[in-house]
């Protein structure tokens, strides 16, 4: 799985390109040749919650909301990645779950993203990982 690390700022000099490949050491597969890690509670039902595509605008991080809508993230979100796609959601109570995000499917990678609060960092990833 390659993710782009450059945009998150204390790894931007560490990486001589800005994709760097992950190996997270977990067991996956997929008879396409495309690495996922399955659902490991295939018996849970996901809940259907709205979750949000989030993208690179070239100067800061910002998700579309279904309705098209665009915002700059800021706090802690849950995400997965499926199919290229990265989505997010924010863990209400026990809504916004990576099953609930990834809604009961295979992901390529899934953990939590912490964006800048204020508005000079909003936008901006502060931490993120793949606690799943």
């Amino acid at each position: 799985m390659q993710l782009r690390l450059s945009y998150v700022p204390k790894y931007s000099a560490l990486f001589a390109s800005p994709w760097h490949t992950i190996d997270s050491g977990l067991p996956s597969g997929s008879s396409s040749g495309a690495e996922y890690f399955a659902n490991l509670y295939p018996e849970d039902i996901p809940s259907y919650i709205r979750r949000n595509e989030l993208f690179f605008d070239g100067k800061k991080w910002r998700y579309k909301t279904p309705h098209k809508k665009v915002f700059t993230p800021n706090g802690e979100y849950n995400f997965v990645v499926q199919r290229g796609q990265i989505y997010i959601a924010r863990q209400k109570f026990s809504f916004g779950s990576h099953i609930d995000i990834a809604r009961g499917n295979n992901v390529a990678f899934a953990g939590q993203i912490r964006f800048g609060h204020n508005k000079n960092n909003k936008g901006q990833i502060k931490y993120w990982n793949n606690a799943s």
